[in-house]
């Protein structure tokens, strides 16, 4: 992510990094989970086994799973230390198909809410779903991406995902 930053702001780009991440540790209490989101990963891990494939420090990814109560939900994380590359190459999603014991194209779905999350799903082979909820304000730019399918909210894509198991 800092070697993002360099690029857009140059010699302040660490500077930028830094600050956000010390606004994320002020203020990582108040984020919280969308309506559904509890009850979809109740039902969907259930069925399936679960990952988190992320572009951010591992530390900031599990403070924000704990302080939501999910972070069991998740069998392995892919944080932005683990890999070399980051979405939208496929390296992280690969690396969580690996220890998932799940081969490319062996029924995977990549669950995302940003252009770069399809781009790595269909570079490793796997299903991709563009989350619409959240109000990003980048619905048209998701569908531009051309995802296999889009789930408005959680209870669409646990029906998206029953439809896949039943495949």
């Amino acid at each position: 992510m800092s070697e993002i930053l360099r690029e857009k702001y140059g010699e302040k780009g660490d500077e930028v990094y830094a600050l956000s991440r010390a606004f994320f540790r002020r203020n990582s209490r108040a984020v919280s989970l969308y309506p559904g989101v509890l009850e979809a990963l109740k039902h969907i891990s259930r069925k399936a086994r679960l990952a988190v494939v992320t572009a951010s420090k591992r530390e900031d990814a599990v403070r924000l799973l704990c302080i939501n109560c999910i972070l069991d939900y998740f069998s392995t994380i892919v944080a932005q230390e683990d890999t070399r590359y980051h979405k939208p190459d496929p390296e992280p999603v690969l690396l969580a198909l690996s220890r998932l014991s799940v081969t490319p194209g062996g029924g995977a779905v990549m669950v995302g809410d940003q252009p770069w999350d399809i781009i790595a799903a269909r570079e490793a082979g796997v299903v991709s779903v563009a989350a619409l909820w959240g109000g990003a304000g980048i619905e048209d730019e998701l569908y531009m991406y051309r995802p296999d399918y889009t789930a408005r909210d959680p209870a669409e894509l646990v029906e998206i995902f029953e439809r896949l198991m039943q495949a």
